[in-house]
């Protein structure tokens, strides 16, 4: 920031007049527009004269009247309407307010001029705050600047035609000038409030116009005074702050700095509207521990008043600690409940009774509910194949003496089922073939076995459930299996094991409308009794989770897959072995048993 001084002597009524620039920093332009009417003729600069606003056939016009070389950009369009830039063009102070034409016919809601300042040069900007979507046009000529907003309702009836020009009015008389300023006192201020609610330890962002001070035993009053006039806010001061400051800032934020003297000082301020009070912080706390007991106060002295809340979906022990939080502490205050119909008795004053009843509101509401769906697939698939030859020979004679031997029978070769008797017919094929006799006491006979199986089985259970949010629910459904268990000190007793389909689940509701369930589902059956017992046992399918599924999606939790393959071969050693002969004398049984099971979960939150 650069400090302008000029010196300009002229005469006035026989006597000479010494005329300076301001006490603080400005710009030449800000000088040239506080400076007397004969002085400005020595400063030329362009700036904006008078700005008017007014309603013709097609809409609404914001006419300005500048000089010098002031030069319009195209307007563009914001969140708030449709803005334009004067490139090198002083706004004077006392057009640096907003023009409100929400009263006329349009969309026209107000007209906001602002002075900008890029690097040392002056800049307006004009804001137009339209209400609802509307076009624009945008001319200069000769030292007048006109923007028309066309009226949506009157778009489309007229024509564009070219405007006639207003005659431009008289500029008013200059007045001295404060910096340029890029933001209003409101958003400042605002601005100022966010900052101050950053959380200890947190590191405060600055937004402000950059600025540099240096000032050795300046009185700190007239630093307030300069930081007011830079940052466009109005400060109150303290009438107990006082005292000089010495201090060098180059290029920093203007909130920075006033942060900066606020700490080194030990003051604090507090915003109130659009004023912002500067005082020591041990008065703000004696101030505030005022207030305080000034409430207290006023509240000793309000009268009691009993109120009985009706409890819909909540329960009323619940409430009633809760609403003690909220109550005022007097002594002769009460909170009471009702049990049996659901009812909360308070009798407290009126601000504690209005803070219970708000409560109750946001919290009374019912509980959403949840239904759960589960699909268990099972699926196996079992198949089996034999393929088996056998030889047998068989040796009689009665009438023997070797070794008193008389009847012999022997089977070599693989292990096959036998053949089928008359009139009985098992699966697969099982044939027997009888060579005839090698000698007059020797037989020989053959057995041929060729046997396949193929099992498909598919089983799906669908257990449903709904609940409300975070409660626990359960569905069963399936066979207790009884066992004795014997103890010494309990003899014989009687107990039993579940083989059941059930379902547990607990689910919580998200604010993203997702469901994040507990999750335990089983799929136990009985199974075959072991060799030596009387109990079956017990095939368990089951599978606890947590995860988080979004309403109305399906997913799967879990999934088992076995793949069981098993060939055995069995024959005459050796000879089984033989290539292509081998098989004369062995049988193959092969078998391969696929099972899967996969559990699917579907939440949908019902109200």
């Amino acid at each position: 920031m650069k400090v302008w001084c000029k010196k300009i002597i002229t005469s006035s009524a026989g006597a000479l007049v010494l005329w300076l620039a301001t006490p603080y920093p400005v710009t030449p332009a800000l000088a040239r527009d506080s400076a007397p009417a004969d002085v400005q003729k020595q400063l030329p600069v362009s700036r904006v004269r008078s700005l008017n606003f007014g309603i013709v056939d097609t809409g609404s016009r914001i006419t300005l009247q500048v000089g010098g070389a002031c030069v319009a950009t195209e307007p563009f369009k914001n969140s708030e309407g449709v803005a334009f830039f004067l490139k090198e063009c002083f706004l004077p102070r006392s057009l640096r307010h907003p023009l409100e034409t929400g009263a006329f016919p349009g969309a026209v809601e107000s007209v906001i001029p602002t002075q900008l300042s890029v690097k040392g040069i002056p800049e307006t900007r004009v804001l137009v705050k339209l209400t609802r979507a509307a076009t624009w046009s945008l001319r200069q000529d000769q030292g007048t600047v006109v923007l028309d907003i066309i009226h949506p309702r009157l778009e489309a009836a007229a024509q564009p035609q070219p405007l006639p020009l207003p005659v431009p009015a008289p500029a008013p008389a200059p007045q001295p000038q404060p910096l340029p300023q890029s933001a209003s006192s409101e958003t400042t201020i605002k601005k100022l409030q966010e900052s101050t609610a950053v959380p200890p330890g947190t590191r405060k962002v600055y937004t402000g116009r950059k600025v540099t001070l240096e000032f050795v035993d300046a009185d700190i009053r007239k630093i307030f005074q300069l930081i007011a006039e830079v940052s466009n806010l109005n400060i109150l001061l303290g009438d107990d702050i006082s005292g000089a400051i010495t201090l060098k800032l180059v290029n920093v934020p203007w909130d920075q700095a006033l942060d900066v003297i606020l700490e080194s000082k030990g003051l604090a301020m507090r915003s109130e509207g659009n004023i912002v009070l500067v005082k020591p912080q041990s008065r703000f706390k004696s101030s505030d521990e005022e207030a305080l007991d000034a409430k207290k106060s006023r509240e000793k002295m309000m009268e009691l008043q009993t109120r009985v809340f009706d409890v819909n979906f909540a329960q009323s022990a619940d409430l009633v600690a809760q609403f003690r939080s909220l109550g005022s502490g007097r002594s002769d205050s009460s909170i009471a409940q009702d049990e049996r119909t659901n009812k909360v008795i308070v009798t407290d004053i009126e601000p504690a009774v209005n803070r219970m009843k708000k409560f109750l509101e946001s919290i009374d509401i019912p509980e959403k509910q949840v239904l759960i769906e589960a699909r268990i697939v099972e699926a196996s698939n079992n198949f089996s194949r034999g393929l088996g030859i056998q030889w047998g020979i068989q040796y009689r004679n009665p009438s023997a003496s070797i070794l008193g031997i008389n009847s012999l029978s022997s089977g070599f070769g693989g292990t096959v089922s036998d053949p089928p008797l008359s009139g009985t017919y098992g699966p697969g094929m099982a044939t027997g073939i009888s060579f005839g006799t090698l000698a007059s006491n020797i037989n020989v006979d053959l057995r041929l076995s060729a046997l396949a199986t193929a099992d498909l089985v598919k089983i799906i259970s669908t257990p449903k459930i709904a609940t409300l949010n975070n409660k626990a629910a359960k569905i069963t459904q399936g066979q207790s299996i009884p066992y004795q268990n014997t103890t010494a000190n309990t003899g014989a007793v009687t107990q039993f094991v579940e083989a059941a389909l059930s379902l547990e689940v607990t689910p919580h509701i998200t604010p993203d409308g997702s469901v994040m369930m507990k999750i335990k589902a089983t799929n136990n059956s009985p199974g075959s009794i072991p060799q030596g017992g009387t109990t079956p046992g017990i095939n368990k399918k089951e599978a606890t989770t947590e995860l988080i599924v979004r309403s109305g999606e399906t997913t799967v939790i879990g999934g088992i897959y076995i793949d069981n393959d098993t060939e055995n071969n069995s024959g005459v050693p050796f000879l089984m072995d033989i290539p292509f002969f081998g098989w004369l004398f062995k049988s193959t049984t092969k078998s391969k048993v696929k099972s899967e099971l996969l559990i699917f979960i579907t939440p949908r939150i019902l109200n």
